[in-house]
């Protein structure tokens, strides 16, 4: 064996640390953007993409009320039937079940899988944009799934 040929490579503590560091923002970030209702994007010009928190309010602020009329929304055609759309609260209860559903059964095979997979499973369920009947029925199939007549 040659000296130092199976060793790892050496590695400068301040660049294994800003790594670590940008992965944890990273991590939050995501997850933050994951409770949002909806996300933002502003066209900058390529060269200066940098806007802090008072311009980017002001921007938004100034093209929102630039509108014809920002207090009337745009119609929106839905065919809901005689149920409303659920709300954050609703789905929140909806996943709530879930999880336990899920935990219960065993799904969640290691600790560090569980964040990622109710992250991915939020996101489908506040993107659909689910109604109040929707979510009754959801928690009708988890009920049935799981033997139970009833959930908390």
């Amino acid at each position: 064996l040659e000296p130092g040929r199976n060793r790892a490579p050496q590695r400068d503590p301040d660049e294994t640390s800003r790594r670590c560091q940008q992965r944890r923002l990273h991590e939050e970030l995501t997850a933050n953007v994951a409770l949002a209702n909806a996300i933002l994007n502003i066209p900058l010009n390529p060269g200066f993409s940098s806007l802090n928190l008072a311009q980017a309010v002001l921007l938004t602020c100034y093209s929102w009320l630039s509108a014809a009329n920002p207090f009337s929304g745009a119609p929106v055609e839905s065919d809901l039937g005689e149920t409303a759309p659920a709300t954050r609260g609703d789905v929140e209860n909806l996943l709530k079940h879930l999880e336990d559903e899920l935990d219960t059964a065993g799904f969640f095979r290691s600790p560090d899988q569980k964040p990622t997979t109710l992250r991915n499973i939020r996101n489908f369920f506040f993107r659909s944009g689910i109604t109040q009947q929707d979510a009754r029925t959801m928690h009708g199939i988890f009920s049935c799934l799981t033997g139970k007549k009833s959930w908390k």
